[in-house]
């Protein structure tokens, strides 16, 4: 919360009798208001596109508005998987459940979690919004890479941030850092497309339910 005053001189004429027509007094009181500490935090969803055996990058973004000079901590939880942690998420869909991670750096090696002073991301307010990666990677494995595929996938850009393509024996992996929620979808849509052929040769006709 933060006070701000402000010292004002108030001026006043008095009629007097004698040798001077009027004299002037003042006097000086304060104007004062609190402004309280207040945070909005915005978010898009997170879209890793259709699962095809393969590991599969991508990012989403939070945005924070708060009152300058706020320090604030986002903190992600671990969602609402019964079995899932902060470090070890699942999506869930029936019985069945799929693994992936959520984390604050580009290089996907330090989990955003709930924790503030441990694992949250810090920030401090200016009255503007402040944008926040929130970088996302699905574990898929069981598509060996041959040169074909790897030149590609490698030829593919993306419209806003950057992507990187790498082979293991048994694991590909996808990566991808935006702040366009948007330029990713259409990315993974064009690294599923590709993997489609690849694996199952079947035409790449993406679903109804990607365009509602």
């Amino acid at each position: 919360m933060k006070k701000f005053s402000v010292a004002l001189l108030a001026l006043g004429v008095i009629p007097w009798i004698g040798p001077h027509a009027q004299q002037t007094a003042t006097a000086t009181f304060k104007v004062t208001a609190r402004v309280n500490a207040v945070c909005e935090v915005t978010a898009t969803d997170l879209a890793f596109g259709n699962y095809s055996q393969s590991l599969v990058r991508s990012s989403t973004l939070l945005r924070a508005t708060c009152t300058p000079n706020t320090t604030y901590n986002i903190g992600l939880d671990r969602g609402l998987a019964v079995s899932a942690t902060e470090t070890n998420r699942f999506m869930v869909a029936g019985p069945g459940l799929l693994n992936y991670g959520l984390y604050s750096d580009s290089a996907h090696s330090v989990p955003w979690g709930n924790t503030n002073g441990t694992n949250t991301v810090t920030g401090v307010g200016t009255g503007l919004a402040i944008d926040h990666t929130v970088f996302g990677t699905l574990w898929l494995a069981g598509i060996k890479p041959d040169a074909a595929l790897l030149e590609a996938l490698r030829g593919l850009s993306i419209s806003q941030g950057t992507c990187g393509v790498s082979a293991l024996p048994d694991v590909t992996a996808v990566r991808l850092v935006s702040n366009s929620s948007e330029a990713a979808r259409q990315y993974f849509e064009a690294v599923w497309a590709l993997a489609r052929q690849h694996v199952l040769q079947r035409d790449a006709v993406p679903p109804r339910i990607w365009r509602t």
